[in-house]
This record gives structure tokens, sequence and C-alpha cells, in this order.
């Protein structure tokens, strides 16, 4: 499994899973921190302010949890 991240924009990056659309990381100034935003809609994540840190997060949550169903890990239980 490989996490990419692309920045196109001083606030955006998106991110991919094995060559995958995975999501997407907006920074959000009123919070002042990255927020991850998944493909598969479900619950954004807040990440701190550090950019590097959130990808870290990203690629280490998905090193522990990578054979999970994309499309329900970030998806609340009902």
């Amino acid at each position: 499994m490989t996490i990419t991240f692309n920045q196109v924009g001083k606030a955006e990056v998106k991110v991919e899973k094995d060559a995958k659309a995975y999501g997407t990381l907006k920074f959000d100034a009123g919070q002042h921190a990255w927020i991850f935003w998944p493909v598969a809609g479900g619950v954004k994540v807040t990440f701190s302010d550090d950019l590097k840190k959130a990808e870290q997060m990203i690629t280490d949550e998905n090193s522990v949890y990578g054979d999970e169903d994309d499309e329900d890990f970030y998806q609340y239980d009902d």
C-alpha cells in the first residue's frame, strides 16, 4: 500500500492510496488545522496545524489499518 500527497494549492493537498483518490487535506484557517475529507464520505478528521504531521498521521494510520475497507473506515457505526 502506498500513500501519496500532491499539493494542489497553498491550503489543499490531494491524497491517493495505491494511485486511487483517497481524500483531500484542506487547511481550515478558522480552526488553524488541516482537515482530512475522505472520498468515501463520512467523518472528516481534524489534524494539527502542521501539514507534515498530518501527512505522517494518515500514513501511519494506513500502515496499521491498511486492510480495512476504505469506504467504511471513516464512517460511524449506526
